[in-house]
């Protein structure tokens, strides 16, 4: 057994916490929009770059349920200002398709314009675990949209197309079949695409044309199909028709565009509108049951009812929903499963700490496999700057990201490129099994500065540091972090020189305490704030490595096992 420390390292903490409170946290960068940087450069075989000072180069994001790939749909830098599909895996970066490209079946080509003529329709993107990629095409001529799908083996082959037959259709509650076929003129045709495991799409359609005499209206244009919508039983619900239980008027009156949403095998869905009434009442259904209503009871600690039932629901891959009503009391809930209120406008960010969130503006959650989510809103208090502050938690309890953290363009490890993140779009994100997640990000030279572009992040997962006999036994006896030398000889007599060794090491205290909240769960990362241990006070406020952890150490250096 090695000797035990007899002496601590003299360092004055009268400015050591106040230094390293409001750390920012530099974060790799995967890809950006910032011209003259090597992460701007779009990967072989591919070529070119990602289009330099472009705020939304990186249109729209997806990882498969499993983490293993992904799908960006992007914008490249060139005369045309080109929009194209990417596909990752752990073999690299190929090419999917891109405006302009042929289409199979003899159909026109996708179109080469920007705005209303672009050649992919830029919110719609999902990626499965088999790397199988749906998108929507905007073609040159009839049909002009095309619901597509993407195979790593067998390319691209078509789904449906606009003015396609939908089965299933009703004339009205109880009624009779009514005929009717996509649409060929909204940019709704296909929404909230869900590429499933079983290779098949589920999709939401919206302004149905009446193909027949069947008598199609306003009242029931609108639908949402899984399976391709290849038999009449693959129709979720109809506007207007498909019964919901529990809902005051029976139905949903419209369909909010964009607003189904399913689990990765679209055996649980969910879907926003307003209700078949006259008063037009919010309405939230899943499994065409209600969910949340207007004038519902938000739950003891949020208080009143709800006015808006807030942003689109959101589905874990397990089928639990979450949702962010705004109540009559003005405050905006972040619930799950009905019951559950996870946070709300003016609680703290996490648990004691004085950062609190807005009280007027709607939550965002990224969720996926597992008991993991993400939370993403605006606070109330702006630490670092006078300027709207976005902040992500995870699972309630720990900042893993927040407007004000630095982006390291060219990844060389220093603060050296003047990018500030201004803010996060959460929307484009995916939630990988480990808790790790994509994000994309603004950035600026400074919080109130002007745009400069945008980065491609993924948020590391939380890291689970093995314990020791007591908070300073951070160690094996040859200086290891425990974590890193599982079944190493240490010492049960209580901490000593692998110990301190360890904590001031090259990647320890001090190379952990510059990595803010990032350096949560790290070697070092022992105690609260506050410098009590984590294991006496869970819950407690924890921004990463600080004067809590250092504290903490010593105080419990020449301390046995306990």
């Amino acid at each position: 057994m090695k000797s035990t420390v007899q002496t601590a390292l003299a360092i004055s903490l009268l400015t050591l916490g106040a230094g390293l409170a409001q750390a920012q946290t530099l974060r790799p960068v995967i890809y950006s929009s910032i011209g003259g940087t090597p992460t701007n450069a779009v990967p072989a075989p591919i070529g070119g770059t990602f289009d330099q000072g472009n705020t939304n180069a990186f249109l729209l994001f997806r990882a498969s349920p499993d983490g293993t790939k992904w799908a960006l749909l992007m914008r490249r830098t060139n005369a045309g200002g080109d929009y194209v599909i990417l596909r990752g895996t752990e073999s690299g970066v190929t090419r999917v398709i891109g405006a302009g490209d042929a289409l199979p079946g003899g159909l026109p080509n996708l179109n080469t314009g920007t705005g209303s003529s672009r050649g992919l329709i830029l919110t719609e993107l999902s990626i499965n675990n088999a790397g199988d990629i749906a998108f929507v095409g905007v073609t040159t001529g009839t049909p002009k949209f095309v619901l597509l799908k993407n195979t790593i083996s067998g390319g691209t082959s078509v789904v449906l197309k606009s003015n396609d037959p939908l089965p299933g259709l009703i004339n009205a509650p109880g009624g009779t079949p009514a005929p009717g076929t996509l649409s060929n003129t909204s940019f709704f045709t296909f929404t909230g695409l869900q590429m499933q495991e079983n290779g098949k799409v589920a999709f939401q359609t919206t302004l149905i044309n009446d193909a027949g005499s069947g008598g199609l209206s306003s009242f029931n244009y609108s639908a949402a199909y899984r399976n391709s919508a290849e038999t009449a039983a693959d129709l979720l619900n109809q506007q207007g028709c498909t019964p919901v239980a529990g809902a005051s008027f029976g139905y949903l009156f419209v369909h909010s565009a964009a607003s189904f949403v399913t689990t990765p095998d679209a055996s649980q869905w969910a879907l926003r509108g307003t209700q078949f009434s006259g008063s037009n009442n919010p309405l939230t259904i899943k499994d065409n049951t209600k969910i949340v209503e207007f004038n519902d009871p938000m739950p003891v600690e949020v208080g009143g009812s709800v006015a808006v039932t807030g942003a689109n629901p959101f589905l874990s891959h397990a089928g639990d929903w979450y949702s962010s009503p705004r109540s009559t009391n003005g405050l905006f809930g972040l619930i799950k499963n009905g019951t559950s209120v996870l946070t709300k406008g003016g609680d703290p960010i996490t648990p004691g700490n004085t950062e609190t969130w807005v009280t007027d503006r709607s939550f965002a959650v990224l969720v996926g496999p597992g008991s993991n989510y993400i939370i993403s809103n605006f606070t109330a208090t702006a630490p670092t700057a006078p300027a709207d502050i976005r902040v992500l938690v995870r699972n309630g309890t720990e900042v893993v990201a927040r407007s004000g953290d630095k982006a390291d363009l060219n990844n060389n490890g220093i603060d050296d490129d003047n990018a500030v993140i201004k803010s996060f779009s959460v929307n484009d994100g995916a939630l990988a099994p480990d808790g790790s997640f994509w994000v994309t990000a603004i950035v600026g030279p400074s919080l109130t500065a002007t745009s400069t572009g945008q980065v491609l992040l993924k948020i590391p997962a939380p890291v689970v540091t093995p314990t020791g006999c007591n908070p300073a036994d951070i160690a094996c006896d040859n200086g290891d972090p425990l974590a890193s030398n599982p079944g190493c000889t240490n010492s049960n007599l209580g901490p000593n020189e692998g110990d301190y060794n360890a904590f001031f090491a090259a990647e320890g205290f001090f190379f952990q305490a510059g990595q803010g909240p990032a350096g949560v769960g790290g070697t070092c990362d022992i105690a609260c704030d506050n410098g009590d241990p984590l294991a006496t006070n869970p819950g407690c406020t924890n921004n990463g490595v600080n004067e809590g952890d250092y504290n903490c150490f010593f105080n419990n250096l020449f301390l046995p096992c306990v």
